[in-house]
């Protein structure tokens, strides 16, 4: 049995990272005018490790690391899958404008499982021990209900995200112009048939550039009053979990009030509402954390060409996308994947240099 050691300069980026940002956030707690709020929020947040630390030290061996990995992707896969059959229930009966979801019953939540799933499908693809284990056409299949899934779930910050993503990761694996030029006219020959043949897909594209778009105009307001209250609030914040209360009572203009009805729970973005609770610190932490991750994982694929490196640079990256206009690091469920996902990379990156060191 290889003895497993955690003393690896090149992975001590993403456990600073990590530790920093958790670190500045339980500080936070005491500089908060309503530190038992605050408290509560902290726990929130702190909770999504458990699953984090319980794979970190008990999933040690090669094997246990890859029977967590596809226990998750099945579990996710089985997700997708259902949301795929509500997608062609209401399409069969002539439901039209209806965004699915999962079993979990959010839309956005579900929307963050197939940014963290379908990078890994689509990277898994390519790889060849999938290929000649004839495990190819279960992957394929796999992305296909998973991609499907995406589009009937609606959310336009995710479709952005996997625009960006897939093709980057076929740009990367590929390394052909032919077949990236002509993989891609398949690709938009697919999408662009599966829209024409849904009116729902084609009002969610045009309201990209809808400026009269409800939730446009929305994102729009919330984001210039968060900046107002930043302005108020720069150092420090306004305290942890405090934005809700705080932003509708306080910064919220009529206009928006006039807009929609009911509370703004959050900045709809990962930094207006992290820098409006927590301050400048707080934003830089959570930013190192993530680019801390992004760094290692891209460094570390440029140099070994791993497909696990690849995987948790794109899903990070996806996080990250996501975050843009959607609260994406509030979603709990997502990110204690996003977390146990993180917590296979590391586990499988020191596994792989304890061979290193062995050979």
């Amino acid at each position: 049995m290889l003895q497993r050691t955690t003393k690896y300069k090149n992975l001590q980026g993403i456990y600073t990272g990590n530790t920093n940002f958790f670190g500045f956030i339980f500080i936070s707690i005491f500089v908060s005018p309503d530190i038992l709020k605050s408290s509560k929020e902290f726990w929130r947040y702190f909770n999504r490790m458990f699953a984090f630390l319980l794979i970190l030290f008990f999933a040690r061996e090669k094997k246990q690391i890859l029977t967590v990995f596809f226990t998750f992707l099945l579990s996710m896969f089985i997700n997708n899958l259902y949301a795929a059959y509500k997608g062609a229930f209401f399409i069969y009966n002539g439901v039209q404008n209806m965004r699915i979801t999962g079993f979990e019953n959010g839309i956005i939540i579900f929307a963050g499982h197939l940014l963290i799933m379908l990078p890994i499908l689509f990277i898994l693809i390519f790889n060849k021990q999938i290929k000649n284990k004839g495990y190819l056409k279960y992957i394929l299949l796999a992305f296909i209900i998973s991609f499907i899934a995406l589009l009937e779930n609606g959310t336009r910050i995710a479709w952005l995200a996997m625009g960006i993503i897939l093709p980057l990761i076929f740009i990367l694996k590929v390394q052909n112009l032919k077949k990236i030029l002509f993989t891609g006219c398949i690709g938009l020959l697919f999408v662009g048939i599966f829209v024409y043949m849904s009116p729902f897909l084609q009002t969610r594209l045009y309201s990209f550039i809808d400026y009269k778009n409800t939730s446009n105009q929305g994102h729009y307001m919330i984001a210039r009053d968060s900046i107002e209250l930043i302005k108020d609030n720069p150092i420090m914040g306004v305290g942890l979990g405090r934005y809700k209360e705080v932003f509708n009572e306080e910064y919220r203009s009529e206009e928006h009030f006039r807009l929609e009805d009911g509370f703004t729970p959050h900045a709809h973005n990962n930094t207006l509402t992290l820098w409006a609770e927590t301050g400048i610190f707080g934003c830089m932490t959570f930013w190192y954390m993530y680019l801390s991750f992004l760094y290692y994982s891209f460094r570390r694929w440029l140099k070994e060409k791993n497909d696990s490196d690849l995987m948790f640079f794109m899903i990070t990256l996806a996080t990250v996308l996501q975050g843009i206009t959607d609260y994406s690091f509030g979603l709990n469920q997502v990110v204690k994947i996003y977390f146990c996902m993180l917590a296979i990379y590391l586990n499988y990156q020191i596994y792989e240099k304890q061979v290193e060191t062995i050979k």
